[in-house]
């Protein structure tokens, strides 16, 4: 009994570390009932929605997406100041489900994204959603499988359970996503551009921290300098058009949300992908979990400057970024998880190219499927799940860079090498 026990482990960990098993026609098999489940259950929804804007248990359709509409209709109304203005917000929203015992969900973009938001809000609310839902989750498809160029990378894509999350909520991860990955593609031929991509990415300023550094350590100068002059120049004219005073008013905001989420814990710390969120979920203090994250952002701080001054492949360095970027901050939740899913194809386009090391194929697998039951698994078990599979994929990043033995270079600017497309 146990030799049998004992070959059967020693079997199943052979098989993880080969991810043999992950086959591309597999992978694609599955994608595809995902995606059928995932239009399925929207359409069902839908249907049985009492007014077109819930879904049968009352909850709104596109909630996150709400708040940025609602901020919208605000400031075409009363100016930008009442767009931050709780009282007034959570009036209109329960106005218009028609209900006031759903809680109010309040707009925590800077005021730049009062452009988007009044833009949207000339729409109906779900004429609204749909578009700028299905707009942005085009735009990130579109980037992350051009930038991979891995066969059915689109339907990978497409049918990941953070992307359908995403999209329920209406959320504006995958407009981020598309952005960060725009930005990485267009860095060798075209560094301004990159950089004012990277520069409009300041709506969600807390993925932003580490691409300084990786820049930095790249040696890409004129990227840097398209960022910072496209952040001037947001900033000019947001504050030309709506007053200065709206970014006290945003930082006021702001604050109250760090405090509600962070200091009297009303994170949801089952469905968020951070060290924070794990040691929060652990019932740790907010002293002890910001340390730790402080400490973790430093790591990978440390980590990437290294990654972008190697001679690595930059498909490497450009996953390697993103994933850092996302486990630097204190509060990522499962639909901002869109976020590693183009890492996840740059890791495997790479892969097929020279080969997996030990155990990737398995954490590419688990980072792409992690949203659908990390927070169910740690809401039962207090098991960290999701952010375990986040920080098992820049663990991948690092057991590619060591399998593939790059040496530490000058710094210079980054340059993809040419290459084939990949098929995995």
């Amino acid at each position: 009994m146990g030799n049998s026990l004992t070959r059967g482990l020693a079997h199943g960990r052979a098989l993880l570390a080969s991810g043999d098993f992950l086959t591309a026609a597999r992978l694609r098999t599955a994608a595809a009932l995902v995606l059928v489940y995932g239009a399925a259950s929207a359409g069902a929804a839908y249907l049985a929605s009492p007014d077109g804007l819930r879904d049968p248990t009352g909850v709104p359709f596109g909630p996150d997406m709400l708040a940025f509409w609602t901020a919208g209709r605000l400031a075409a109304e009363g100016g930008a100041m009442l767009a931050y203005d709780a009282a007034a917000g959570a009036r209109f929203q329960a106005d218009l489900i028609g209900a006031d015992s759903l809680p109010f969900l309040p707009f925590l973009h800077p005021p730049q994204f009062l452009f988007v938001a009044l833009l949207l809000a000339q729409l109906p609310f779900v004429a609204a959603f749909a578009l700028f839902s299905g707009a942005t989750m085009a735009a990130w498809i579109a980037a992350a499988a051009a930038f991979a160029r891995t066969r059915g990378a689109a339907l990978m894509l497409a049918a990941a359970p953070a992307a359908l999350i995403a999209l329920k909520y209406g959320q504006a991860a995958f407009l981020l996503s598309a952005l960060f990955t725009g930005a990485l593609m267009s860095l060798q031929r075209r560094p301004l551009l990159s950089g004012a991509l990277f520069g409009l990415m300041a709506f969600k300023p807390q993925y932003g921290l580490l691409i300084p550094v990786a820049l930095a350590a790249g040696g890409c100068w004129r990227a840097v300098a398209g960022a910072a002059a496209m952040i001037l120049i947001q900033t000019i004219i947001t504050g030309a058009a709506f007053g200065w005073d709206v970014f006290a008013r945003f930082a006021e905001q702001a604050a109250f949300a760090r405090a509600a989420v962070f200091e009297q814990g009303a994170g949801a710390w089952a469905t968020n992908f951070t060290l924070y969120g794990a040691l929060a979920l652990w019932g740790a203090g907010p002293v002890l979990a910001y340390a730790a994250q402080a400490a973790l952002a430093l790591f990978l701080g440390l980590r990437v400057a290294s990654l972008w001054r190697s001679g690595a492949d930059f498909r490497l360095k450009a996953a390697g970024l993103m994933i850092a970027a996302f486990l630097a901050t204190p509060y990522a939740l499962e639909y901002d998880a869109v976020l590693l899913l183009p890492p996840v194809l740059l890791l495997w386009s790479l892969g097929a190219e020279r080969g997996f090391a030990p155990f990737v194929k398995a954490l590419l697998a688990a980072a792409w499927i992690a949203p659908l039951f990390a927070a169910p698994l740690a809401g039962a078990t207090g098991v960290p799940a999701a952010f375990l599979a986040a920080a098992g994929l820049f663990g991948a990043v690092e057991a590619m860079r060591r399998q593939a033995g790059e040496r530490a270079a000058p710094a210079r600017p980054v340059l993809a090498p040419a290459r084939g497309a990949a098929h995995g």
